[in-house]
């Protein structure tokens, strides 16, 4: 992922989250910023809810489109993490929620190369999700706090709302979000590390975790978000042989669905094709975690 785009989705904070101005719902649209991370419009964004909104207005007027190319811009000094930095909250990788409650499921012996393998980390008790691409490169860091029985930790703002307790290494350390280089995949590096296993793509990182654990002949990489699964995402893949899975959430498959189709129009040489697995044994909103955690 190269360059700097024109218009970017802002990146997660608490109160990052805006009102719809489709379906009127709050805490669910998530506005393009221009270069200068200034909002380019309230209009401009992207609604959470693909299937009963499906709002999408790109700053160049591109409404409802789902695979736009992004503007491109001249190329900005970014900043990438180095190894000896985020080594040193991997030592404590054992140490949050997440992990504990995983420990409850397998074998220590079981996660210690998963952990390994995704460079996993912990801070204050919340997991942190590096984001390493193709070339080792470590883009970013998301830190996540999740409860004993392995559901993520939801805090309150002010009007009584609940959102997912989410943090980001940049501010921890306090570091310039607008040094921070372009977001990639959880789990990206490994499709160089593994170039013989086929790959699934998930949304969830902790999904990748625990597919990676079950079913460990695929290398798992997760999108972090139903609107994160694009074609220019995935040019990292446009050369890789091996066959490529989606498994959507069971909420978000006809979204998937007809993004994986856009996708084979647009990436004509990638094996891709969607999963159905979550449509016979997933319950409502549940993704394939949930399921694999069922049978454990």
């Amino acid at each position: 992922m190269k360059g700097n785009y024109k218009y970017h989705l802002e990146p997660y904070s608490p109160t990052s989250k805006k009102t719809c101005p489709k379906c009127g719902r709050k805490k669910c649209f998530t506005l393009y910023l221009d270069e200068n991370n200034t909002p380019a419009g309230e209009q401009y964004g992207i609604c959470d809810h693909v299937k009963e909104c499906g709002y999408r207005l790109y700053p160049t007027g591109t409404i409802n489109n789902s695979d736009f190319e992004p503007v491109i811009v001249a190329k900005k000094e970014a900043f990438f993490y180095d190894t000896e930095t985020a080594s040193a909250f991997n030592i404590k990788k054992y140490e949050n929620g997440l992990i504990r409650f995983l420990l409850t499921k397998f074998q220590k012996s079981e996660l210690e190369q998963i952990l390994n393998n995704y460079f996993i980390g912990s801070v204050n008790d919340g997991i942190i999700f590096w984001q390493i691409d193709e070339n080792y490169k470590i883009h970013r860091g998301k830190i996540m706090w999740y409860n004993p029985d392995g559901h993520r930790t939801k805090v309150k703002d002010q009007t009584g709302g609940e959102y997912a307790k989410i943090s980001m290494m940049w501010k921890f350390l306090n570091r310039k979000q607008e040094n921070e280089p372009e977001m990639c995949y959880f789990g990206q590096h490994l499709t160089s590390l593994y170039p013989d296993k086929p790959v699934a793509i998930v949304e969830s990182e902790k999904t990748c975790l625990i597919g990676s654990l079950i079913e460990p002949d695929f290398t798992w990489i997760a999108t972090l978000s139903i609107n994160n699964f694009q074609s220019y995402r995935l040019n990292f893949l446009k050369n890789f042989k091996n066959y490529v899975f989606v498994f959507p959430d069971r909420d978000g498959y006809p979204a998937w669905k007809e993004k994986t189709a856009q996708i084979l129009n647009l990436m004509p040489g990638l094996r891709i094709s969607v999963n159905d697995f979550i449509l016979e044994y997933g319950k409502e909103k549940e993704d394939l975690a949930d399921v694999f955690l069922r049978f454990c």
